[in-house]
């Protein structure tokens, strides 16, 4: 019985036509560059339908069945790329953590490892990359408030596989800034908790935002307000006050 070959539909030669008549085989030597592109928009779609969902209705929320169906491909196409939902989830996981890190820490890390930059400057346009990163990418505000609700296996592998790496840097640059004497000795899970959710929550949130106050909160405009209001709101709470320094040291002198 011949068992025709589905991928190599239209593949004209012959290796490819004896490859038709026998068991179905996922092989790419034989098929053509279009054939290519189609696989990788069909991934591709598959994986940006999946953050958002994930994103917007969580883990437990949405089933391969609903993605499948809003990325417009079937469901067995999701387990050929992604064998399980869970698997799944965890290349949507990658994908938000990758773009963090080449957006927006990859770039920070090079400031801060520059002596010559001012500190208080690099912070305060990372924090402004921060906000457009989030505003452009609104899943990772979202990922991090489903997934951080609850205890769960994927919560431990998120946090072990991505998040712990990438705050790292962040650690270090932390306890020199307070060691310097220009970051305020609040602890670090307070300080990155209070940052992040300045910058993000405006954009997780954005349908209550609209609802609430009227705004389109992905709006540019919106976004370069947000900013300023952070920047601001932030490095007034962060930094040391030096005229405060400099009074105190002058009371203890006298």
């Amino acid at each position: 019985m011949s068992i025709s070959n589905p991928m190599l539909a239209g593949v004209s030669s012959p290796v490819a036509d004896a490859m038709k008549s026998v068991h179905p085989i996922e092989s790419d030597i034989f098929q053509p560059k279009d054939v290519h592109r189609k696989k990788e928009d069909a991934r591709t779609r598959i994986l940006n339908t999946a953050l958002a969902e994930f994103a917007r209705r969580g883990y437990d929320g949405v089933s391969t069945t609903e993605i499948a169906k809003e990325a417009g491909v079937t469901q067995p196409l999701i387990h050929y790329h992604f064998k399980s939902k869970e698997a799944l989830w965890q290349a949507t996981v990658e994908q938000v953590f990758t773009w963090l890190k080449d957006e927006l820490i990859a770039p920070m890390a090079d400031q801060l490892t520059n002596t010559s930059t001012d500190n208080k400057s690099v912070l305060s346009s990372s924090i402004r990359k921060y906000v457009e990163f989030s505003a452009v990418h609104p899943e990772f505000g979202q990922f991090l408030l489903r997934e951080g609700t609850q205890k769960t296996d994927r919560l431990e592998w998120m946090v072990d596989n991505w998040m712990r790496p990438s705050l790292g840097g962040f650690i270090d640059a932390h306890s020199k800034g307070v060691k310097d004497g220009w970051i305020k000795d609040i602890p670090f899970a307070q300080t990155v908790t209070i940052v992040t959710a300045s910058v993000c929550n405006f954009f997780a949130l954005s349908p209550m935002i609209e609802s609430l106050y009227g705004v389109n909160a992905l709006d540019s405009e919106q976004v370069k307000i947000h900013s300023d209001a952070v920047v601001d709101f932030l490095t007034n709470a962060l930094y040391v006050d030096n005229t405060e320094t400099v009074r105190t040291t002058e009371e203890e002198l006298a």
